[in-house]
């Protein structure tokens, strides 16, 4: 039942597996892919998850409310910052090479 809402999650590098794994020739092929997506990630959500609720226990709800506004506000500067980049042609600057 979980597996059958995964594709409704908005999440762009779900949907670059899921092509990837209609590109792999063959049914049994693309769900080989598809399923080691799954289990390659199922322990990261899961790990995610878990440190969540501990972190929910030992914050109170103000604390939890500012470190969510905190995190929003830094991955809307990396988002901005990562379109600049696009917009001005900074490709060639990269930091990932």
């Amino acid at each position: 039942l979980l597996g059958m809402a995964t594709p409704l999650l908005p999440c762009g590098p779900l949907y670059l597996m899921f092509g990837l794994a209609l590109a792999n020739g063959s049914a049994l092929r693309g769900a080989e892919f598809a399923a080691a997506f799954g289990l390659g990630t199922l322990p990261l959500l899961l790990l995610a998850q878990t440190q969540l609720r501990l972190l929910n226990l030992r914050l109170t709800p103000l604390q939890m409310h500012r470190l969510q506004r905190g995190l929003a506000l830094c991955a809307t500067l990396v988002m901005v910052w990562r379109l600049r980049d696009t917009l001005t042609g900074a490709a060639e600057v990269s930091c990932c090479h």
